[in-house]
């Protein structure tokens, strides 16, 4: 129970800040590190069974930095992904979440009869590889630039407008939207209903 109120709690205000500040990849470092952290912690309480509140305020801390990778890594994988459609790319991800979550459920389903240390141990050793190979991957939030893009058109001064719109070619060059006529179509009406 406190595993899952710390998730949605900490998923509430990281939920927030993500539409803020579009910080995916340090959300996901961020996340990463405190689960290694207090998974770590776990370890030195699971012995303490006689003191429920020591294990109770773990379990929602593992639960405030556990539950919140997932939609987290969802977004930061569309963002990345981007022009690929976001239901392939959700699609894609729940299947090798399915697939990893089964198989390291059974693992540890059988190592947990010789130890419980034994499955805390893979979580610390699946969040520390999450968290090294987190610092190789480029945060280029391709959807993002372009809807901050296809918003320039209610710029009202004209210089910053000028270099929007020539940002706008760029990028549309970069991203293979140039010949996106739905896109061009709604930029000119834009451009005409301002003049």
């Amino acid at each position: 129970m406190l595993f899952v109120l710390g998730g949605i709690f900490s998923s509430v205000i990281l939920g927030g800040l993500l539409d803020k500040y579009q910080c995916y990849k340090k959300a996901v470092q961020v996340l990463c590190l405190f689960s290694i952290l207090t998974n770590g912690a776990h370890f030195l309480s699971l012995p303490l069974v006689n003191y429920p509140v020591v294990e109770s305020i773990t379990m929602f801390a593992i639960g405030c930095f556990v539950v919140p990778i997932s939609p987290v890594a969802f977004a930061f994988t569309v963002e990345l992904t981007f022009p690929v459609p976001e239901a392939l790319t959700n699609g894609m991800m729940v299947t090798f979440g399915l697939l990893w979550g089964t198989g390291e459920g059974l693992l540890q389903s059988t190592l947990q009869t010789s130890s419980p240390f034994y499955p805390l141990a893979i979580w610390v050793a699946t969040s520390a590889i999450a968290f090294v190979i987190s610092f190789f991957v480029e945060e280029d939030l391709r959807r993002l630039q372009l809807d901050d893009v296809k918003n320039s058109e209610y710029i009202q001064d004209d210089e910053v407008r000028r270099q929007s719109f020539e940002e706008r070619e760029v990028f549309l060059k970069e991203a293979g939207l140039e010949n996106d006529l739905k896109f061009q179509f709604e930029f000119e009406k834009g451009l005409m209903q301002k003049q």
